[in-house]
């Protein structure tokens, strides 16, 4: 696969995503509740049988011809999803020096969480947004999802504007089950759009993560003056002729931050910077670690 491989899956192994408000929902189950799932019409796989498990998910017509015995697991009905959105308007296409582009990195942490949540049995779906909602892919369990998850993303490139306040707020009507809802995006653009569009995601039913992917240049601006800027999403440029110009800059990026953190805060949606210089898994790991603690 593109965007996971086995390195990355072993420094994933023993992380877990711990959607609060949702486990302690007594309508959630799964994995976060209970790891033998529960009875539904909708059958999930056949695991070999150990003691304790309850003598009813016996399936006897495996036992007849394998003459070893395995219990039948069924999805629960009201297992939450990971919905997971990746921006992918033309920002993301952004890299600096050596530090991979947004998109690439946001692909990969976007796999590296489809495969925390499968591995839980968690269903796991992706959506990718620009002008419009790209791709599309139904909530499922099961890592046979991780090839058709890759797949999607490898045959894609950032492209379009994307206008968060008019095509998240949709999203939530295709989103029919209770679920953990991960975001991950640049937030390139209107600060109060942005924050619209995600707080619109975020229902009695759901609960929200926003993963800030960020390159260092972004950050600091660390350019020598004078610098031709272009904007990939609207096409326009600005040229910056003294260093003044990056003070301020630097003002107003701790600014939009802190009204990002803020507003976030306030409607109960995790927010956590992705810098692309540095390790996915340990930035990753960080995050679900603290989340697991609070």
């Amino acid at each position: 696969m593109r965007y996971l491989d086995t390195i990355t899956i072993a420094k994933l192994k023993g992380l877990r995503l711990f959607p609060k408000n949702l486990i302690h929902s007594s309508e959630a189950a799964g994995a976060h509740k209970n790891p033998t799932r529960g009875f539904s019409r909708d059958f999930f796989q056949h695991r070999p049988y150990v003691p304790g498990d309850d003598p009813r998910t016996l399936d006897w017509k495996v036992y007849a011809r394998l003459d070893r015995f395995y219990v039948r697991e069924f999805e629960s009905e009201n297992l939450f999803n990971s919905q997971i959105i990746v921006d992918q308007s033309r920002s993301m296409s952004f890299h600096s020096d050596s530090n991979p582009p947004k998109w690439d990195y946001a692909c990969r942490l976007a796999m590296a969480l489809s495969w925390i949540g499968l591995s839980q049995g968690d269903a796991v779906g992706l959506i990718s947004v620009s002008d419009r909602a790209e791709i599309e892919i139904s909530p499922r369990p099961g890592f046979q999802r991780l090839e058709i998850l890759d797949q999607r993303l490898s045959e894609t490139a950032p492209h379009g504007y994307f206008s968060p306040e008019t095509v998240l707020p949709p999203l939530i009507s295709r989103i029919k089950k209770r679920s953990l809802i991960i975001f991950i995006s640049d937030l390139m653009g209107d600060t109060e759009k942005f924050i619209k569009g995600i707080v619109s995601l975020k229902t009695g039913r759901n609960e929200v993560v926003v993963f800030h992917v960020l390159d260092p240049r972004e950050r600091d601006l660390g350019f020598e003056a004078p610098v031709l800027f272009h904007d990939l999403e609207e096409e326009s440029e600005i040229a910056v002729g003294d260093q003044e110009f990056r003070h301020k800059y630097a003002e107003e990026f701790d600014k939009q931050m802190k009204t990002y953190q803020g507003a976030l805060h306030q409607n109960q949606i995790s927010h956590h910077l992705f810098p692309t210089d540095r390790p996915l898994e340990e930035s990753l790991g960080r995050f679900l670690r603290k989340n697991a603690g609070k």
